[in-house]
């Protein structure tokens, strides 16, 4: 069975705790701080958990009613993913390069981290 993203964030937090997930120009983040911003985001309104996008039906009832779904993905074979969201009323974001009918696009994963930033602090 395949991994979810919220699975695997648990063992990688549990392994390697303060250990440096992302680095870049606008800075670090450990697997910790990584995982407390992705749950700020989660009770914005993403999803379930990070990167899981609960079915259909579930989101008129607690504790998806009156929430905002977010999908942000690189593939146009995500494309199932951006329609789903976007029907839901939610925003949908490309990540390298622009496709019609999203919300918008990131032209790089910097930018998505430095808007992700910006949305859970």
């Amino acid at each position: 069975m395949p991994m979810l993203v919220h699975d695997f964030m648990q063992r990688a937090v549990a392994r390697h705790g303060d250990r440096p997930a992302l680095v870049d120009s606008y800075g670090k983040l450990s697997y910790n701080e990584l995982w407390e911003r992705s749950a700020r985001l989660q009770t914005l309104g993403a999803g379930r958990v990070p990167g899981e996008i609960p079915p259909v039906g579930r989101w008129a009832r607690a504790p998806f009613a009156g929430r905002r779904p977010v999908f942000i993905a690189d593939d146009k074979m995500d494309r199932p993913g951006f329609e789903t969201v976007l029907a839901l009323g939610g925003i949908a974001f490309s990540v390298g390069s622009e496709m019609a009918g999203l919300s918008g696009s990131f032209s790089q994963p910097a930018g998505v981290r430095a808007w992700l930033g910006k949305v859970t602090a």
